[in-house]
Order: C-alpha cells, then structure tokens, then sequence
C-alpha cells in the first residue's frame, strides 16, 4: 500500500504546526474515519492499493477482483461515517467534549448528499439501483 501526501496539504500541515493551531483531534478524527472505510473495503474482499491526502480530503483507491455490489458500496461508504460516530460517543462518555462535537459534527457533514462526500455517493447508489 502507498501513501501520497500532497505538497499544499504537508504546507498547510507544518502553517498551522508554526501557528500552535491544535490538529490532533483533527487528525484523530480522519484517522478513525478512514479506517473506518478501510475495514469496510477488506471486509468486502478489496485490498486499498493507495491512500492519497490532499487539502480536499483523503483519497482511498482500492483493489477488488471484479466489483463491489452497490450495496457493498453503500456500506463501504457508511463504514466511514459510522466509525466517526462511534469515536464521538466513546468521547462523548470519557468526557472529551471537544472530541465529541468534532466527531459528530464531521460525521454527520460527511453524511450530506453531496457530491464528493459519504452522503453523496450514497445518493448515487440509491438512485442508480432506483434506475434499474
């Protein structure tokens, strides 16, 4: 597997390293939101090939011999979300409200049907088997 980091995000990375803005709650968050979608790919039977990051997002290509069902994506794409969610509510618990709210707040905005996002691609699948 390999990971690419673009060279905006590795310099808005170290800015706000030189600024003492806090980003481990953020990098925490996409850390547990990916994994989330990580876990979803190999339990489907796909391999993730690549994990790209840039200002826009992280990126995940993945690998699968033939395809994933439009349900598999479905949950592939709700894997993400519902990982974050579940980190808001053990934070919510242990008292890190901060944690909580991030959480919660990049969970559900993930969730938005849109394109580009969870919510968007979820969107998609629905509406394409409606097609069918």
């Amino acid at each position: 597997m390999k990971f690419k980091i673009s060279f905006p995000l590795l310099f808005f990375l170290c800015l706000c390293a030189v600024s003492k803005i806090e980003l481990m709650p953020f990098l925490i968050s996409y850390a547990v939101h990916e994994s989330g979608h990580m876990a979803a790919v190999r339990l489907f039977g796909g391999d993730i090939r690549e994990i790209r990051a840039d200002v826009k997002g992280i990126e995940l290509k993945m690998d699968k011999r033939g395809f994933f069902k439009r349900h598999e994506i479905i949950l592939i794409n709700l894997a993400g979300p519902l990982a974050g969610l579940l980190l808001a509510l053990t934070a919510y618990f242990i008292g890190e409200d901060k944690l909580f709210r991030l959480n919660a707040a990049l969970s559900l905005f993930s969730l938005l049907p849109l394109p580009g996002l969870d919510g968007g691609e979820i969107l998609s699948q629905i509406k394409n088997t409606a097609d069918l």
